[in-house]
């Protein structure tokens, strides 16, 4: 077995060590720079210890943890996620990594470390969901590090540890409440004629479960009125300003679901109305959905803010997903399919649709039992507990 060598170069020392032949030549690996002898040899016996296990001798890079999350940020996460994702990853990186990690190396990056970060976050009362969109985002930045790049051996994020069901969830996060018909009436009631448009983005929020973006997103190509059908394959997002329809974050959203007749009346109805009055304007009808009384496109930021004022003004706890809800919950209470249910709402998993959309009902839990009673058939005289 080849021996590690040593020998002073100047005023610091040099190891070095045969590797594998090239075309027959025999080849030396070499590395120096280090103060003593004694230093030199445990580096020079680590490295031929690396060699021989792997056929590499690792190198540690110097770079910093802040200067790879921006090289990671331009070679793989802008390849790779949507622009709505990236918004967020740069915040993330700029608000929290970054000042956290400061000028560590990235070889330094330990699960401590990380386990130390995730720890931070939660003391200082960040969101689960933000926890876990940061968790995420720190995980591929250093697999990424691993493979392709082998700036570093292994993973050290792979090891953080959260159980989410211990942090306070804040008051977006509690458990969401139903909305009553007497309530969806009263909200209807209270938009006065000169904003009625809004009717139709909290119908089609209601009736078909979608997200707000995908609400104003819609076409009217997305509308099969003969098979009562409705297609949800795109998305409206606020990117640097601007309002672009792109397609949905995955690819579990991209969904065609059934609607009932009430939803499709409405929006036959609002199809004629949109076409009388681009008639009375002299324009052409417009090919999307949701519009205000000059036929404009409605926004997702005008959804969102027209609800607060439906809340301010009700004092009632209402936004928009409220009505995503109301639709999952009436339906799961009710008895419908669990499955159908989770692509009716774009969920990745049955998991999520179960975890977000379910809870605890008395009147559910009595239903099981008469469908225990009803179902189950027993021998009344074995029913005698005295023998």
């Amino acid at each position: 077995m080849a021996q590690i060598s040593t020998r002073k170069r100047g005023s610091t020392w040099e190891y070095s060590f045969e590797i594998a032949s090239v075309n027959g030549k025999r080849k030396r690996k070499s590395k120096g720079g280090f103060r003593t002898k004694k230093e030199c040899l445990e580096a020079g016996t680590k490295a031929k210890a690396e060699y021989d296990a792997t056929g590499d001798v690792f190198e540690a890079t110097n770079i910093t943890f802040s200067d790879y999350l921006d090289e990671w940020f331009e070679t793989y996460a802008k390849q790779n996620c949507k622009p709505l994702t990236l918004v967020s990853y740069e915040q993330i990186i700029r608000l929290h990594l970054k000042p956290y990690f400061n000028n560590v190396r990235l070889r330094n990056v330990t699960p401590k470390l990380c386990q130390n970060f995730i720890n931070k976050l939660i003391s200082d009362g960040i969101s689960v969901s933000y926890i876990k969109m940061m968790k995420v985002l720190l995980h591929s930045a250093l697999d990424y590090a691993v493979f392709p790049m082998e700036y570093i051996k292994t993973n050290p994020a792979k090891l953080i540890k959260v159980k989410y069901k211990n942090i306070e969830v804040d008051k977006k996060e509690k458990q969401l409440e139903c909305l009553s018909n007497e309530q969806f009436n009263m909200i209807l009631d209270h938009l006065t004629e000169s904003i009625s448009y809004f009717k139709i983005p909290l119908y089609i929020g209601l009736y078909a479960g979608c997200r707000s973006g995908e609400v104003v997103a819609l076409e009217w190509d997305d509308v099969d009125f003969e098979n009562k059908t409705l297609r949800i394959n795109k998305t409206m997002i606020r990117l640097k300003g601007k309002y672009v329809i792109t397609t949905p974050k995955t690819k579990y959203s991209i969904r065609t679901i059934l609607i009932g007749d009430t939803l499709i009346n409405i929006l036959k109805e609002w199809k004629k109305h949109q076409e009388e009055c681009a008639k009375e304007l002299e324009i052409e009808p417009p090919t999307f959905i949701c519009s205000n009384r000059q036929l404009n496109r409605v926004t997702n930021t005008y959804i969102t803010r027209r609800c607060e004022l439906i809340r301010k003004e009700m004092d009632l706890d209402f936004h928009f997903h409220l009505l995503r809800h109301t639709h999952a919950t009436i339906l799961i209470q009710n008895g419908a399919s669990i499955k159908d249910v989770q692509l009716r709402l774009g969920h990745g998993s049955i998991k999520s649709t179960l975890d977000i959309y379910t809870h605890y009902n008395q009147n559910a839990s009595e239903k099981s039992i008469d469908i225990i009673e009803r179902n189950l058939s027993v021998d009344k005289s074995l029913t005698n507990l005295y023998f």
